[in-house]
């Protein structure tokens, strides 16, 4: 029954339409703001002198039932499933944003506001899938804005019936008394809980850069170009990848301007590719005067994606990447990046370029006019549970959670901080949308029944998918499950001599896709005789059927059998591409350790190598 609740909740959840809050600073009243969630679950905002918003000083702690730490879409998925569960509850959301921005954003692709890049549906898919769910709620998105306090939606007071939803800004150093269910916040105030939730997203994990990157930060350079480097966290990140390539090309100076992505996951393969278009886009419609622009992917596999997809697969990708524009370097660290200003031209105009510094099989040094850093991998905030005694997973990263996404004693933990067990594939954390949002709608449903009595909790049975839209290769890529292309794979695909849309010149999939034999089919990953995970390659109609073959588990001793485990065409249409597990399998349950492994492999390729901070994305 709950299954089929979460399922309609998930279609408004993941518009994250408004949510009016108030801002509780100190105990005095802030100007209403509207954040993301549906017009059903909006409430007025709670004014300081209600006997929740008491003061520091009062003697009374202030007391919440529901308390939810992290303002990102982990945490309004859980307002979502507390608010349909439990509508009367007031809950507060506690932030570590210094300020509620202005969200006035949500006609910019309409209007096009004086200052503003209108962002690609690439760009925007992208953010949407590799970085919504660790930005902050708060900051501005395209589908949010600003509503007043007379606005008929929010009838100017408090909704009858409705809770109060209040937001506590600018509380960095949290702790949590687990016995007596009490925040101690960083001024010294004390706040008073019947459940709470840590909803904390994290940030992109830093590639093996050894210069000045630190923790995602822009690197600085000697004064000039430090807006040439964009690691790409925020939606501002990706919009400024649509201004690049006019940025790097107004000087008259006709060299040729470079690009580079680094990192050699599906963000980073996206978004070579979506640059690629831009510059192709220029190289054919620009004057004779304007320098041409080629886009670059440096990652330290042989192929794109190659830790993900079997090696045929991930060499067909490359090549249909070169098709379009994308030089790759590959098997290469960057293990230095730094800002330099290039010679002027001959109009006396300066420009920055980007320097750095491979290892690998060999060492080069190469230049760019701009780098982005796309790393794929998400380190997950865990500062509160450090500080809070709460058990940490050493070996998946995150807070140890059951199958409930329970902590203990009322405190819950979900989305991208959360170490969970997957009753499929083990204990596991996931750092994708998709969990993001089923996590933490599951989470606030739990919260709410578990003082309803025993029995009434829901095992996270949910097998979160990851998606890449790849759409100028005319590639849609799911995946469900552990998918490492160290394990034993079982591909199964359709004959394109066989498909009569393509002998008649049909344009399902055309382009060079026309060109590759791997046009549409499934890839099964082995351990053991089960299997793990599952890519669906341009067969997006197969989605629950993946799943099933996850939750069911079954016995795959026959690996014949798997011809028709998920249901493609006749079997004649067919042919199976098996590929053997390495040696040495990395069999583990996340990306953040393969990258290790990638560490280690070049460390001891090229002798003794300076100290590592952190190596991500690759």
């Amino acid at each position: 029954m709950f299954r089929a609740q979460i399922s309609s909740v998930v279609r408004c959840a993941s518009l994250l339409l408004p949510l009016s809050f108030c801002e509780v600073q100190d105990g005095e009243e802030s100007a209403n703001f509207v954040s993301q969630l549906s017009p059903s679950l909006q409430s007025s905002v709670l004014s300081p002198s209600s006997a929740h918003c008491e003061t520091q000083s009062s003697r009374k702690k202030p007391h919440f039932p529901f308390v939810i730490l992290g303002g990102g879409t982990t945490a309004y998925s859980a307002i979502e499933a507390i608010r349909q569960t439990s509508p009367k509850s007031d809950i507060l959301v506690i932030s570590s944003e210094s300020v509620l921005p202005n969200l006035h954003r949500g006609d910019m692709y309409h209007n096009n506001d004086e200052g503003r890049v209108e962002i690609g549906d690439d760009f925007l898919s992208s953010y949407n899938e590799w970085r919504r769910h660790i930005t902050s709620k708060l900051a501005s998105e395209p589908d949010a804005y600003n509503v007043s306090e007379d606005d008929e939606d929010m009838g100017g007071g408090t909704s009858e019936g409705k809770g109060r939803v209040s937001l506590l800004l600018r509380q960095k150093d949290i702790k949590i008394d687990k016995d007596s269910k009490v925040l101690s916040l960083e001024k010294g105030g004390e706040i008073k809980f019947n459940k709470l939730l840590i909803a904390t997203a994290g940030r992109p994990k830093s590639f093996y850069v050894l210069g000045d990157m630190v923790n995602g930060e822009r690197i600085k350079g000697d004064g000039f170009g430090e807006d040439c480097i964009n690691s790409l966290f925020s939606l501002s990140d990706f919009e400024r990848l649509e201004g690049v390539i006019k940025d790097i090309t107004e000087t008259k100076n006709k060299k040729e301007r470079t690009i580079v992505v680094i990192g050699g996951g599906f963000l980073g393969t996206e978004i070579s590719l979506a640059m690629a278009k831009r510059a192709r886009h220029h190289n054919s419609t620009s004057d004779r005067d304007a320098p041409p622009v080629k886009v670059m992917q440096i990652y330290a596999e042989s192929a794109p994606l190659a830790s993900y997809l079997p090696k045929y697969l991930s060499d067909d990708v490359k090549d249909r990447l070169e098709r379009h524009g994308v030089s790759h370097i590959t098997e290469r660290l960057v293990t230095d990046l730094h800002v330099k200003q290039d010679e002027t031209d001959e109009y006396g105009n300066g420009r920055s370029k980007c320097k750095m510094h491979l290892v690998g099989t060999s060492r080069s040094n190469i230049d760019a006019d701009y780098v982005i850093m796309a790393s794929s991998t998400i380190s997950p905030s865990t500062e509160v549970a450090e500080a809070s005694g709460i058990e940490l997973d050493v070996v998946n990263g995150g807070i140890v959670v059951n199958d409930n996404f329970e902590v203990g004693n009322g405190i819950y933990a979900a989305g991208v901080v959360a170490s969970y067990f997957d009753p499929n594939l083990g204990r596991r954390r996931v750092n994708r949308y998709d969990h993001s949002v089923n996590s933490g709608l599951l989470a606030g449903y739990n919260m709410v029944t578990s003082g309803q009595g025993e029995g009434i909790q829901v095992r996270y049975d949910h097998q979160p998918a990851v998606r890449s839209n790849l759409e100028d290769i005319n590639v849609q890529c799911e995946s469900v499950g552990e998918c490492n292309s160290d394990l034993e794979t079982v591909g199964v695909w359709i004959d394109r001599d066989r498909d009569d849309e393509l002998k008649n010149g049909g344009e399902l999939l055309s382009d060079v896709s026309c060109m590759s034999k791997y046009r549409r089919g499934v890839v099964y990953y082995l351990n053991n005789n089960k299997v793990t995970g599952v890519v669906l390659w341009n067969c997006s109609d197969l989605l629950e059927r993946a799943r099933d073959i996850i939750r069911l588990a079954p016995d795959v001793t026959d690996k014949r059998k798997l011809i028709r485990s998920i249901p493609l065409a006749p079997d004649d249409w067919l042919f199976v591409v098996r590929t053997k597990s390495r040696e040495n399998v990395r069999n583990l349950a996340t990306e953040d350790q393969r990258e290790y492994l990638v560490e280690r492999k070049f460390e001891k390729s090229n002798g003794p190598a300076r100290k590592v901070r952190e190596v991500g994305g690759y």
